[in-house]
Order: C-alpha cells, then structure tokens, then sequence
C-alpha cells in the first residue's frame, strides 16, 4: 500500500515554506482537505525536515488506498 504524508500548512506555515516549497520542492500542489483542516500531502518517506509522524490509518485518494501520516516539521 503506498503511503502519504500530510503537512499541516496551519501548525508549519514557516517550515513548509521554507522546506517543502523552498528547499525539498517535493510537496504535491494540490491541497487536501481532510476532517475539515487543509493539508500538504507528500509522498517523500526520507523527509529530512521530519521532526516527528503519526500514523493516522488508511483512506482513499483518486481511488487509490493509501496509508495516511501525519507529519510535523522541525
């Protein structure tokens, strides 16, 4: 099952500027939308900018069963 991250743009505003956009650049455009909180998703497993994740179980995007994680940045 493939996996995706989830960045808060909310609770990282300045990281994922900085790291996601500014450094990395592998953050995905598009946006989701999850428990009414917009997200960051990301499918980089070696995110160096990680301070830490937490598995939040599985759900579907574009048909596809992903595993869903929530990651905080450094």
């Amino acid at each position: 099952m493939n996996r995706i991250y989830l960045v808060s743009p909310l609770a990282n505003k300045k990281e994922s500027e900085e790291y996601c956009f500014g450094k990395c650049g592998k953050i995905q455009i598009a946006g989701i939308d999850f428990m009414e909180v917009p997200w960051l998703p990301c499918r980089e497993i070696n995110c160096q900018y990680e301070e830490k994740h937490l598995p939040f179980g599985t759900g579907e995007i574009m048909g596809e069963k992903v595993e869903v994680i929530v990651r905080k940045l450094k």
